[in-house]
């Protein structure tokens, strides 16, 4: 960008001289073509220092060269403004310069007119702005044109692809500079004044259609070249041109016309050939995927006597058919009166998709049908699946399950040993229990002393706690009957009896035992069950309620449900602690911390006595403290018939 800007200064300084003068203007002016090019090429940070430079310089050039303030001015603005519109539009939105497609070529083209058009506009504003400054509309357009022309031809070749074609020879090259360039002094030659300017273009559109983009511009610089030497001498064709367009001017579209021609011709041949390849990769892509498919494709095309030729086929379809195909002299054949070829004729015959599953050198998925849209040919495409993997896959599954079922069912006689061995345990634990209870008692009665009652005391409370322990081991691991005795149950009478029975023990213990609620509430169910899970929730609610506690039964009724609340005010649990509150011989942490007795199966057993009774048991913490056990039991109104 540097090397680029320097020279585009120095040249400035060198052309004002040469076209020096008031009125004078320069009819071709190649500093504008690489001040354009380092704006092309220039950073965007960069941008604003290049074109600072490109106005300073050229005006500055300008009126060293005795022109006019306002023309040295406006010349500089209109070449700056020119080379920030062609930049605007040279580049992509990545920020870099590119002249590779159609699209590119175009958006240059349109940047440069744009710019042409300012300079010009700035030149005859000059004009119009200051009488004084001889400058006609003719004046401002052979300006514009000096610059444009010299910015078609030079700046190109800092933009363009460098992407060289695979096919290019030297041999060729060298070939296609001579043909250029003996057209061209044909086309020229001094003492030529027949209009064969025409005479390069043949070969410049070659070179840009078969050679790269850089080879064809330098091709175009040769006969820009020959042409201007040759018209400085007075000679060639443009130099006998008679009429309104001068022979400057004439030079000016001539570089622009083969500039742009080469150009725009070499952009389209980089674009067909981008699409070439990208076509070609795609293509290759498919085939190599095609080729390693896991599943087998046959692409067959119909012949005369339902007979097939093969289009295409993947080496994984001759794998599993090897008896549908042979080669012959190197192509490979549908064998006729073969699984394939029979399937190919029943889609041929029903017009219709074709599914087979058959077994060869392995079990196969075999689908064959027509393709559409194949113009006057019949195209069958089949797909051939290998089916072991799904078999193996099946059979996996199969063997999973089976293992699943045999483990599940040898946990479930585990589970029944198990529960066959509590329970034989605790009833034979149970005799001698009530030996040792029924025994105690009688001693009790005759105790001559206080120590000895104490003792016997200790042996009848222990006696007790642990038959209530064998009977909660009990009543969790042995079955319930399905039969159970339904009937109408007095709720008000079951809770009324449950705080006779656990009050003694409530009072022992400093905790006041309450209850509450209206009269003639009923349910219907097993009342053994009822009575032993509302028995459970009662004493568990007062063995965790502190001495100087309260333990509420609250009996309520909400629509068709009756709600049984017995609350505590003891530690209550954690979210933890209720999800695994009704889970066989789980004790919550305070429990265990505080020394408080128990088995952990004591909400577990009231549960299921509960849903025998179609209802249901929840868990919810009081606030500061305590927790709540709610029954949820459907309410049945008297002389209703169960249902």
């Amino acid at each position: 960008m540097i090397t680029l800007l320097t020279v585009a200064v120095i040249l400035a300084f060198i052309f004002t001289q040469i076209s020096s003068g008031e009125q004078r203007l320069a009819s071709w002016w190649p500093p504008a073509g690489f001040a354009a090019a380092a704006a092309i090429i220039a950073k965007r940070r960069e941008l604003s220092i290049v074109l600072t430079v490109v106005l300073v310089s050229t005006g500055l050039a300008s009126v060293l060269a005795h022109r006019p303030v306002l023309v040295a001015v406006a010349g500089a603005v209109g070449i700056t403004a020119q080379c920030w519109l062609i930049r605007r539009f040279a580049v992509d939105a990545q920020d870099r310069p590119r002249l590779f497609t159609v699209s590119d070529a175009a958006r240059l083209t349109f940047g440069i007119v744009l710019g042409g058009a300012a300079i010009a506009g700035a030149v005859f504003t000059a004009r119009l702005t200051n009488s004084n400054v001889d400058v006609a509309l003719s004046g401002a357009l052979q300006v514009a044109a000096g610059t444009t022309s010299a910015i078609v031809l030079i700046v190109p070749f800092f933009v363009i692809s460098r992407r060289r074609r695979t096919t290019e020879r030297v041999r060729v090259v060298v070939l296609s500079y001579a043909a250029t360039t003996a057209a061209a002094l044909l086309a020229f030659w001094p003492s030529q004044e027949q209009a064969f300017s025409f005479l390069p273009l043949p070969f410049l559109a070659w070179a840009a259609f078969s050679l790269s983009m850089s080879t064809a511009l330098v091709q175009v610089v040769i006969v820009n070249a020959v042409a201007l030497a040759s018209t400085g001498m007075g000679g060639g064709p443009f130099s006998a041109v008679e009429g309104s367009i001068s022979i400057v001017a004439m030079i000016e579209i001539y570089v622009i016309a083969n500039t742009a021609m080469c150009v725009f011709i070499a952009a389209v041949r980089n674009e067909r050939d981008s699409n070439a390849e990208h076509l070609a990769a795609s293509t290759a892509l498919m085939g190599q995927a095609f080729a390693r498919a896991g599943t087998g494709y046959v692409v067959l095309r119909d012949t005369e006597h339902e007979t097939f030729g093969v289009l295409d086929v993947n080496a994984t379809a001759i794998e599993l058919m090897p008896t549908s195909f042979r080669r012959h002299n190197g192509h490979h054949l549908i064998v006729e009166g073969a699984y394939l070829h029979r399937m190919c004729l029943e889609v041929l015959r029903s017009q219709e998709k074709v599914e087979r599953t058959w077994d060869d050198a392995a079990p196969l998925s075999v689908v064959a049908e027509e393709l559409p849209d194949t113009a006057n040919d019949r195209v069958i495409l089949v797909t051939i699946m290998n089916l072991s993997a799904v078999q193996a896959a099946r059979r996996a599954a199969d063997e999973q399950l089976r293992q699943e079922r045999e483990t599940s069912e040898r946990l479930r006689q585990l589970n029944e040993k198990h529960d066959l061995f509590v329970a034989s345990v605790t009833h034979e634990l149970r005799t001698p229990l009530t030996s040792i209870i029924g025994y105690t008692e009688e001693a009790l009665d005759v105790a001559v002393d206080d120590d000895q009652r104490g003792y016997l005391t200790v042996v009848q409370r222990n006696a007790d706690r642990l038959f209530t322990l064998v009977q909660d081991v009990l009543t969790a691991t042995h079955p319930r009957s399905p039969k159970q005795t339904h009937a109408e149950l007095d709720l008000t009478k079951i809770i009324k009896d449950t705080v006779d029975d656990l009050n003694h023990e409530a009072t022992s213990r400093g905790v006041t035992l309450a209850a509450s609620g209206p009269a003639g509430l009923a349910t219907r169910g097993s009342e053994s069950e009822l009575r032993r899970g509302l028995a459970n929730l009662v004493a568990n609610a007062v063995k965790f309620t502190p001495s100087g506690g309260q333990v509420k039964i609250v009996l309520s009724l909400s629509q068709d449900t009756v709600i049984i609340d017995v609350s505590d005010s003891g530690p209550g649990m954690n979210d933890e602690e209720l999800a695994r509150a009704f889970d066989r011989f789980y004790r919550s942490s305070s429990a265990v911390t505080q020394g408080i007795p128990g088995t952990g199966l004591g909400l577990g057993i009231a549960r299921d006595a509960i849903e025998a009774n179609s209802g249901k048991l929840t868990l919810l913490n009081n606030s500061p403290q305590g927790l709540t056990a709610r029954v949820q039991l459907p309410r049945h109104l008297a002389g209703r018939s169960a249902s």
